[in-house]
Protein backbone atom coordinates (compact mmCIF):
# COMPACT_ATOMS: atom_id res chain seq x y z
CA UNK A 1 0.00 0.00 0.00
CA UNK A 2 1.20 3.22 -0.95
CA UNK A 3 0.77 6.21 0.94
CA UNK A 4 0.23 9.80 -0.59
CA UNK A 5 3.10 12.60 -0.15
CA UNK A 6 2.59 15.95 1.48
CA UNK A 7 4.84 18.30 -0.30
CA UNK A 8 2.78 21.75 0.97
CA UNK A 9 5.51 22.50 3.81
CA UNK A 10 8.28 21.44 1.75
CA UNK A 11 7.16 24.10 -0.72
CA UNK A 12 6.41 26.53 1.84
CA UNK A 13 9.68 26.06 3.31
CA UNK A 14 11.66 26.51 -0.23
CA UNK A 15 9.37 29.29 -0.48
CA UNK A 16 11.77 33.09 -0.20
CA UNK A 17 11.41 36.83 0.52
CA UNK A 18 11.59 38.89 -2.46
CA UNK A 19 14.50 40.86 -2.02
CA UNK A 20 16.57 37.14 -0.94
CA UNK A 21 18.39 36.89 -4.09
CA UNK A 22 20.19 39.47 -6.14
CA UNK A 23 18.07 40.95 -8.88
CA UNK A 24 18.44 39.47 -12.60
CA UNK A 25 17.18 42.30 -14.46
CA UNK A 26 20.41 45.12 -14.96
CA UNK A 27 20.42 48.44 -15.75
CA UNK A 28 24.08 49.19 -15.22
CA UNK A 29 23.32 52.67 -15.83
CA UNK A 30 20.93 53.46 -12.12
CA UNK A 31 23.65 50.55 -10.74
CA UNK A 32 26.29 53.11 -11.44
CA UNK A 33 24.38 56.22 -9.32
CA UNK A 34 23.25 53.70 -6.64
CA UNK A 35 27.13 53.17 -5.92
CA UNK A 36 28.14 56.75 -6.64
CA UNK A 37 25.30 58.05 -4.21
CA UNK A 38 24.43 54.85 -1.60
CA UNK A 39 26.30 56.67 1.09
CA UNK A 40 24.84 60.12 0.68
CA UNK A 41 21.91 61.17 3.09
CA UNK A 42 19.46 62.72 0.17
CA UNK A 43 19.22 61.12 -3.19
CA UNK A 44 17.35 62.27 -5.89
CA UNK A 45 16.32 59.86 -8.81
CA UNK A 46 13.05 61.29 -10.31
CA UNK A 47 12.59 61.82 -13.94
CA UNK A 48 14.83 58.93 -14.60
CA UNK A 49 11.90 56.68 -16.15
CA UNK A 50 12.41 53.98 -13.95
CA UNK A 51 10.38 50.96 -14.28
CA UNK A 52 8.79 48.22 -11.62
CA UNK A 53 11.98 46.36 -12.34
CA UNK A 54 14.35 49.18 -11.47
CA UNK A 55 12.64 48.97 -8.07
CA UNK A 56 14.07 45.85 -7.35
CA UNK A 57 17.57 47.08 -7.82
CA UNK A 58 16.95 50.10 -5.99
CA UNK A 59 15.37 48.00 -3.10
CA UNK A 60 18.07 45.34 -2.90
CA UNK A 61 21.28 47.62 -3.55
CA UNK A 62 20.28 50.85 -2.17
CA UNK A 63 17.62 50.77 0.66
CA UNK A 64 16.90 47.76 2.26
CA UNK A 65 20.34 48.07 4.66
CA UNK A 66 21.03 51.59 3.94
CA UNK A 67 21.57 53.43 7.71
CA UNK A 68 22.77 56.88 6.13
CA UNK A 69 20.03 57.28 3.39
CA UNK A 70 17.46 59.29 4.91
CA UNK A 71 15.41 60.78 2.04
CA UNK A 72 14.54 59.16 -1.41
CA UNK A 73 13.04 60.87 -4.24
CA UNK A 74 11.48 58.30 -7.02
CA UNK A 75 9.27 60.87 -8.11
CA UNK A 76 7.96 61.04 -12.24
CA UNK A 77 8.85 57.88 -13.24
CA UNK A 78 7.36 54.53 -14.52
CA UNK A 79 6.33 52.49 -10.49
CA UNK A 80 3.48 50.58 -10.18
CA UNK A 81 2.03 48.44 -7.85
CA UNK A 82 5.21 45.42 -8.78
CA UNK A 83 7.74 48.61 -7.88
CA UNK A 84 5.57 49.87 -4.79
CA UNK A 85 6.26 45.81 -3.30
CA UNK A 86 9.82 45.64 -4.37
CA UNK A 87 10.13 49.43 -2.11
CA UNK A 88 7.94 47.86 0.54
CA UNK A 89 10.09 45.23 1.12
CA UNK A 90 12.91 46.75 1.74
CA UNK A 91 11.53 49.45 3.75
CA UNK A 92 10.73 46.70 6.43
CA UNK A 93 14.08 46.42 7.06
CA UNK A 94 15.27 49.90 6.39
CA UNK A 95 15.39 52.09 10.22
CA UNK A 96 16.97 55.13 8.67
CA UNK A 97 14.78 56.69 5.56
CA UNK A 98 12.48 59.35 6.96
CA UNK A 99 11.06 60.68 3.48
CA UNK A 100 9.89 58.74 0.74
CA UNK A 101 8.53 60.54 -2.38
CA UNK A 102 6.68 57.81 -5.05
CA UNK A 103 4.61 61.26 -6.70
CA UNK A 104 3.65 61.47 -10.27
CA UNK A 105 4.21 57.29 -10.89
CA UNK A 106 1.52 54.75 -11.63
CA UNK A 107 0.86 53.31 -7.97
CA UNK A 108 -2.09 51.22 -7.35
CA UNK A 109 -4.47 50.40 -4.75
CA UNK A 110 -2.47 46.82 -4.64
CA UNK A 111 0.56 49.05 -4.23
CA UNK A 112 -0.91 51.06 -1.66
CA UNK A 113 -1.46 48.06 0.38
CA UNK A 114 2.14 46.62 0.12
CA UNK A 115 3.66 50.26 1.73
CA UNK A 116 1.01 50.06 4.30
CA UNK A 117 1.70 46.67 5.36
CA UNK A 118 5.78 47.85 5.42
CA UNK A 119 4.77 50.73 7.55
CA UNK A 120 2.92 48.69 10.01
CA UNK A 121 6.87 47.09 10.16
CA UNK A 122 9.00 50.04 10.07
CA UNK A 123 9.32 50.94 13.42
CA UNK A 124 12.61 51.17 15.42
CA UNK A 125 12.59 50.68 19.27
CA UNK A 126 13.79 54.16 21.23
CA UNK A 127 15.29 53.34 24.29
CA UNK A 128 14.15 55.91 27.10
CA UNK A 129 17.30 58.76 28.87
CA UNK A 130 15.79 57.61 32.58
CA UNK A 131 14.83 54.30 33.78
CA UNK A 132 11.48 53.23 32.23
CA UNK A 133 10.08 51.25 29.41
CA UNK A 134 11.15 51.91 25.91
CA UNK A 135 8.79 52.79 22.90
CA UNK A 136 8.16 52.08 19.29
CA UNK A 137 8.50 54.99 16.97
CA UNK A 138 7.55 55.50 12.81
CA UNK A 139 10.86 55.38 11.27
CA UNK A 140 9.48 56.90 8.04
CA UNK A 141 7.68 60.30 8.27
CA UNK A 142 7.04 61.48 5.36
CA UNK A 143 5.56 59.43 2.17
CA UNK A 144 4.52 61.33 -0.95
CA UNK A 145 2.04 59.39 -2.82
CA UNK A 146 0.14 62.20 -5.08
CA UNK A 147 -0.66 61.87 -8.49
CA UNK A 148 -0.37 58.01 -8.50
CA UNK A 149 -3.76 55.63 -9.30
CA UNK A 150 -4.86 55.13 -5.56
CA UNK A 151 -8.17 55.21 -5.63
CA UNK A 152 -11.02 54.39 -2.67
CA UNK A 153 -9.46 50.83 -1.37
CA UNK A 154 -5.80 51.57 -1.54
CA UNK A 155 -6.60 54.71 0.24
CA UNK A 156 -8.99 52.72 2.78
CA UNK A 157 -5.54 50.42 3.64
CA UNK A 158 -3.49 53.32 4.11
CA UNK A 159 -5.86 55.12 6.26
CA UNK A 160 -5.84 52.37 8.76
CA UNK A 161 -1.94 52.15 9.11
CA UNK A 162 -1.18 55.96 8.80
CA UNK A 163 -1.69 58.83 11.19
CA UNK A 164 -1.82 61.77 9.53
CA UNK A 165 -3.66 62.34 5.73
CA UNK A 166 -3.83 65.10 3.19
CA UNK A 167 -6.26 63.49 1.04
CA UNK A 168 -7.37 66.33 -1.20
CA UNK A 169 -8.73 65.06 -4.88
CA UNK A 170 -8.73 61.90 -3.65
CA UNK A 171 -11.44 59.17 -4.16
CA UNK A 172 -12.34 57.61 -0.59
CA UNK A 173 -15.55 56.43 1.49
CA UNK A 174 -17.62 58.85 3.41
CA UNK A 175 -17.11 56.28 6.15
CA UNK A 176 -13.74 57.23 6.63
CA UNK A 177 -14.37 60.68 7.54
CA UNK A 178 -14.34 60.16 11.32
CA UNK A 179 -11.25 57.95 10.57
CA UNK A 180 -9.29 60.78 9.28
CA UNK A 181 -10.57 63.30 11.92
CA UNK A 182 -8.80 60.95 14.92
CA UNK A 183 -5.66 60.54 13.20
CA UNK A 184 -4.62 64.55 12.58
CA UNK A 185 -4.73 64.45 16.28
CA UNK A 186 -1.18 62.02 15.73
CA UNK A 187 1.24 63.93 13.90
CA UNK A 188 3.68 61.27 13.38
CA UNK A 189 3.70 60.67 10.13
CA UNK A 190 2.74 62.82 7.01
CA UNK A 191 0.94 60.95 3.97
CA UNK A 192 0.12 63.44 0.69
CA UNK A 193 -2.41 61.37 -1.47
CA UNK A 194 -3.62 64.61 -3.61
CA UNK A 195 -4.20 64.25 -7.28
CA UNK A 196 -5.36 60.49 -7.23
CA UNK A 197 -8.64 59.14 -8.77
CA UNK A 198 -11.30 61.82 -8.14
CA UNK A 199 -14.05 59.31 -8.86
CA UNK A 200 -15.11 56.29 -8.11
CA UNK A 201 -18.54 54.29 -7.51
CA UNK A 202 -20.33 54.75 -4.59
CA UNK A 203 -17.87 57.18 -2.73
CA UNK A 204 -17.43 60.63 -2.58
CA UNK A 205 -14.46 62.96 -2.14
CA UNK A 206 -13.02 64.91 0.85
CA UNK A 207 -12.15 67.82 -0.46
Amino acid sequence: MTSSIDYTNNQESKKTSLLSESPTYKNPELQRMINVGKIQPLIWFDKRKLTDADMEIVAYYLLQDNKTLTQLCLSNNKIGDKGAQYLSEALKKNTALTTLDLSYNQIGNKGAQYLSEALQKNTVREKPFTLGSSHVIQTLTTLQLQNNQIGAQGSQYLVETLTELYLSRNAIGSQWQQHLQELTENRNLTLDLSGNPRYFENYCVIP
